[in-house]
C-alpha cells in the first residue's frame, strides 16, 4: 500500500476507527475528513523530518595562502566549506526521486541494492523508478556512484534542489572534459583543498604544518573499531589509545562506517572519514599518454592498506568507474547562506 493511500476498509486501522465513529455515518464524516487529514499532516511532517537530517554538515576551512607541502600541494588562495562527511546515502536517495524517475543518465546501479555496501533500492511503480533507502543503511556513504553522478549531484545542488537539471551548473556536461563553472556554488573538492581540509593544521609548527594521517596524526591510526560499531558507541581494539586517532580499513568485510561525529577521529578542521571508511573522488586528473584522462581518488577505503590513508596517495580511475568502495563529499563557497535541509525539502 503506498504510504499515502487511505487505509483499506479490511485494514486494523479502519476497523478501530470505524468501531470510534460508529462507521462513520453521514453526520460524523467531518470527523473522519479531520482525522485523514491529520494522518496526511503527520506523514508529510515525517518526510520532512528525514530530509533535515539529511542536511549537510559543514566543516570551515579558513587560513587561506596556508603552506604547501614540499612537492607545492595543498595551498588553497581562499576560504571553503567543505562537507564533514562523505554524501550519504539518504542524502543521494532523495537526489535519486528529485531527478531520476527515468534515470537516463543511470545515476542509479544495481549494486545498491545487491551487494552487502549499497544502501539504496529501487522500484518502479507506472512506468517510474522510485527509491528508498535499505534499513539501517540511512548515514553510510553512497557507493557504486561515478564521477559524472557526483557532478550530477553537484549541478542539482547548485540549480537549488527543486530543478531536475543536472546537466549543466556547477559543471557544464555538455562538454566533453565537464569543466567546472566560475560561478559554482558547490562542487566536488579540488586536491589542494582535499588535502588542506584532511592534513593541514594551522596549529602545527610557527606557521602551520601538515600531518600525514587525516586523523591529525603522523602515526598510523588504529586499523578498525570493535565489534560493536553496529551496536553503539565504539572504542579502539587491540588497547590502542585513543590519541592515535581512528580509521576504517584493511577489513576483510565490507562494512561502512555511519556518519557520525562519535565514529572516527577527526582532521584539524573537523572532518571525518577522509582516511578509510571509502576513497573519495576529487576534482583532479592525469592524462595517460596524452589519451586517457584518469580521475584521482584519495583517502583509501575500508578496503585498503594503512599506507593509502596517507596525504601523497592517490589511485586513477575512469570518471565512469563504480565502486563499493569509493563515495564523495563535496565543497561550497565559506559564505554560502542556504542551508542544504532547507532546499531539499
Amino acid at each position: 500500500m503506498n504510504q499515502f493511500s487511505n487505509p483499506s476498509p479490511r485494514s486494523a486501522d479502519y476497523v478501530c476507527l470505524q468501531g470510534h465513529l460508529g462507521g462513520a455515518p453521514a453526520g460524523r464524516k467531518g470527523a473522519w475528513v479531520i482525522f485523514t487529514a491529520l494522518m496526511l499532516i503527520l506523514q508529510a511532517t515525517s518526510l520532512v523530518a528525514q530530509e533535515l537530517s539529511a542536511a549537510l554538515e559543514w566543516a570551515v576551512v579558513n587560513h587561506p595562502r596556508n603552506p604547501s607541502l614540499a612537492d607545492g600541494s595543498g595551498t588553497v588562495p581562499h576560504a571553503f566549506r567543505i562537507s564533514k562527511y562523505e554524501i550519504t546515502n539518504l542524502q543521494y536517495k532523495i537526489f535519486l526521486n528529485k531527478v531520476a524517475r527515468k534515470d537516463p543518465h543511470q545515476l542509479y546501479d544495481t549494486r545498491m541494492q545487491t551487494e552487502p555496501c549499497g544502501g539504496i533500492e529501487r522500484f518502479i511503480e507506472e512506468g517510474e523508478c522510485h527509491y528508498r533507502l535499505r534499513e539501517g543503511f540511512a548515514r553510510q556513504p553512497v557507493v557504486y556512484v561515478s564521477y559524472f553522478s557526483a557532478m550530477r549531484f553537484v549541478n542539482w545542488m547548485h540549480n537549488g534542489h527543486t530543478s531536475t537539471e543536472t546537466e549543466t551548473g556547477a559543471y557544464d556536461l555538455r562538454v566533453e572534459q565537464a569543466p567546472r563553472m566560475p560561478d559554482a556554488r558547490y562542487w566536488i573538492p579540488t586536491e589542494n583543498e582535499w588535502i588542506k581540509a584532511g592534513h593541514f593544521d594551522p596549529l602545527k609548527g610557527t606557521q602551520g604544518g601538515y600531518w600525514l594521517y587525516p586523523t591529525g596524526t603522523d602515526t598510523l591510526p588504529a586499523e578498525s573499531l570493535s565489534s560493536t560499531i553496529l551496536g553503539g558507541r565504539s572504542r579502539p581494539r587491540h588497547g590502542l589509545p585513543s590519541a592515535a586517532g581512528l580509521a576504517w580499513f584493511s577489513l576483510g568485510r565490507s562494512v561502512l562506517l555511519p556518519n557520525e561525529p562519535w565514529v572516527g577521529a577527526p582532521s584539524p578542521f573537523g572532518t571525518f572519514h577522509q582516511g578509510g571508511n571509502v576513497a573519495e573522488w576529487v576534482d583532479g586528473w592525469l592524462d595517460v599518454n596524452h589519451a586517457i584522462r584518469l580521475q584521482i581518488t584519495r583517502g583509501g577505503a575500508w578496503d585498503s592498506s594503512g599506507e593509502s590513508l596517507t596525504y601523497d596517495k592517490i589511485e586513477l580511475h575512469p570518471r565512469t568507474f563504480v565502486s563499493a568502495s569509493i563515495g564523495f563529499r563535496i565543497a561550497s563557497r565559506a559564505s554560502q547562506e542556504t542551508p542544504l535541509a532547507q532546499s531539499m525539502r
